[in-house]
């Protein structure tokens, strides 16, 4: 793989100062190696004029623990936006979905926000590869950070929304028998539906007053509007253009823009997945539904292939999907961290004892047996436990 390369941020160069990473040239020749220090005035003055990088690779190795804030340069137009949202396989590695969500909801928000033609697809074809890979590898841990991040609207909602949207599509797209290349377009379509809308999606998801009559015309049009960035952005699959124009389009024919009825299976995946993301997300002017009763309703709805979907939904996320919180019988409130063999049987870590006082240590409950059994689900904004996503996932 060929080494790339970033700017590397003039304020961490000093003369008798230890290097925190090793300093190349724009050329790719090693200049100083981390750990050593710039002796003289002269030769920070001469390293400066090298224009100095740090690899890639580098960058995101000391993301991932917490160590890559302030590397990059100031005043160099989009530099992280034009590296590839995907770090390279070797820092992947390192890498696991309480690290690796929250840095690519980074990644998708500033793609989204401003995006350039000349590497727009190549991007969002490694972000949509990425969402496949930590699907595949840590499904569990990747639904409970994204439902998680769900509920803080604060994070950037039309990132999380679009992350959280892609993953279920990921999971029951494998299970609904869809064909590969349809698998691939329904990712990308569902990191993409709400180009055209992504800083109203953000805003909107603050707003404690309903949309004004100007928001709703661009919630509207925003399907189409959508489409037609895309192709500026030149995206020429036609899968994934059609599933963003069509993603609000219902099997009763009473979505928007057109009112189709016939909805092909991508079409209604994408639909699904969108519907209960939208439905599970508090916002500022109300709660979000749990993922029980939003799966319920969707199982419910009239249409019967629309039934089928809801009820695959039911068996692939599980009744109470990581992330969620359930109340047990011995009155403990608890946080799901993986589905279990049976829907409504998942692993769960209690995290406030019956008394409502936080629990020190989560201690880990099977709520297969009596005295441990769900008995209802518990709404996110209820529940006062702050959680560190990446210590609740070790526990577990």
């Amino acid at each position: 793989m060929t080494d790339r390369y970033l700017p590397l941020a003039l304020n961490v160069l000093g003369v008798d100062k230890p290097l925190p990473v090793d300093v190349w040239s724009d050329r790719g020749l090693l200049l100083l190696a981390r750990g050593q220090r710039v002796q003289t005035f002269e030769q920070l003055r001469h390293l400066v004029a090298h224009r100095p990088m740090l690899r890639e690779e580098d960058y995101w190795r000391l993301q991932a623990v917490g160590q890559g804030e302030g590397l990059l340069r100031a005043g160099t137009g989009h530099a992280l936006v034009r590296a590839p949202l995907v770090p390279p396989a070797a820092a992947n590695m390192v890498l696991e979905p309480a690290q690796a969500w929250p840095m690519l909801h980074a990644r998708l928000s500033a793609v989204l926000r401003a995006p350039e033609p000349e590497t727009f697809v190549e991007r969002l074809d490694d972000c949509a590869r990425f969402v496949a890979a930590l699907a595949g590898r840590y499904p569990d841990d990747s639904l409970f950070v994204l439902i998680q991040m769900v509920q803080d609207p604060s994070q950037g909602y039309s990132a999380t929304h679009a992350l959280l949207a892609a993953l279920v599509g990921e999971l029951l797209a494998e299970p609904a028998g869809l064909p590969q290349a349809d698998r691939d377009s329904l990712r990308l379509a569902a990191l993409t539906m709400n180009i055209a809308m992504s800083r109203l999606h953000d805003a909107l998801a603050l707003q404690k007053s309903a949309p004004s009559p100007v928001q709703r015309a661009d919630i509207k049009a925003h399907p189409e509007a959508g489409r037609r960035q895309l192709e500026t952005l030149w995206v020429r699959d036609p899968v994934w253009l059609g599933l963003v124009q069509d993603h609000h389009e219902t099997p009763g024919g009473r979505g928007y823009p057109a009112g189709k009825t016939d909805l092909s299976m991508p079409q209604r995946l994408l639909h699904l997945a969108d519907v209960f993301v939208a439905r599970i997300s508090p916002r500022a002017n109300r709660g979000g539904l749990s993922p029980l009763t939003a799966l319920r309703n969707l199982y419910l709805e009239n249409d019967p292939v629309t039934q089928q979907l809801g009820e695959l939904m039911v068996k692939t996320l599980g009744l109470y999907p990581p992330g969620s919180y359930v109340r047990l019988r011995n009155g403990e409130t608890a946080v799901v961290v993986r589905r279990g063999r049976r829907a409504n049987e998942p692993e769960a870590l209690a995290i406030v004892n019956p008394q409502g006082l936080p629990i020190a240590v989560p201690a880990t409950r099977d709520t297969g047996s009596a005295a441990h059994a769900v008995v209802s689900t518990v709404l996110a904004e209820t529940v006062k436990v702050r959680l560190d996503p990446a210590r609740i996932l070790k526990r577990a």
